[in-house]
């Protein structure tokens, strides 16, 4: 007699497959929520940004994600970051780091 036959005799329902598949889909679900409440520590202006316009390619703010108090409002515009220009960077595709960002330089 095998596992699988004393299982079904003793009409067990979850064979050692089935826990094993059943364990599986609840370590997925767990890592999932490890994963959202990891990304909800990571800091945020708590804004959806528009960076599909081709032109002019502008940060636009949309949508206060978190309702929080703010001094943005929708439509406002990044113009700047510490003096330097921002205007015109935006984008969703990926751009590869200035030499001075990449590993080994310094």
């Amino acid at each position: 007699m095998t596992w699988q036959d004393h299982d079904r005799e003793a009409g067990d329902v979850f064979t050692r497959s089935r826990w094993m598949v059943a364990a599986f889909a609840l370590g997925l679900l767990l890592l999932s929520a490890a994963n959202l409440v990891y990304r909800y520590t990571l800091p945020t202006d708590g804004w959806s940004v528009s960076t599909t316009d081709i032109t002019p390619a502008n940060w636009v703010y949309e949508v206060n994600l978190v309702g929080a108090e703010s001094a943005l409002e929708a439509g406002d515009e990044l113009l700047a970051v510490e003096g330097r220009s921002v205007r015109g960077t935006a984008t969703s595709e990926y751009v590869d780091p200035p030499p001075a960002g990449k590993q080994g330089n310094t």
